[in-house]
């Protein structure tokens, strides 16, 4: 899992790089190349976005999160790993603004969910609206 990681992560870097030296936006197809190398932790515990007859998801969650049983919030492991992950999709939301939103969207955290479309919801701790795209797309 370290190394499809380690492989995504310089992938992000790369496509930040270029993105940057070339004066253009990161697209869709930038974020799809690292998605696809990006290796997903299973979870059992987010069963309100579960898709029906499922006991787990393919999710990771980038950013700030509240730490378990405490008060603390910490940023995520896969953010202190792999912290072009965050830049890349922090620049690619903001490069691709939903119709509509004329102004940087501030967050804390995002879930990038793998091989499934999460079902609409609001998790309970958040504070604010909640943007994302929502589409699936079969694993190569």
């Amino acid at each position: 899992m370290m190394a499809e990681r380690l492989r995504a992560a310089d992938t992000a870097a790369k496509i930040l790089n270029a993105a940057e030296t070339e004066k253009r936006k990161i697209t869709n197809d930038d974020v799809l190349q690292v998605l696809w190398l990006w290796r997903f932790r299973k979870n059992g515990a987010r069963v309100d976005v579960m898709p029906e007859g499922t006991t787990t998801i393919s999710c990771d969650r980038l950013g700030v999160q509240r730490k378990i049983g405490e008060e603390t919030n910490i940023a995520s492991q896969e953010t202190v790993h792999y912290p072009q992950m965050l830049r890349l999709f922090s620049r690619w939301l903001k490069d691709n603004r939903p119709a509509g939103m004329e102004f940087d969207f501030p967050f804390t955290s995002m879930s990038i969910n793998g091989e499934c479309a999460a079902r609409r919801h609001r998790d309970k701790a958040n504070m604010g609206p909640t943007v994302g795209p929502r589409t699936t797309r079969a694993r190569r």
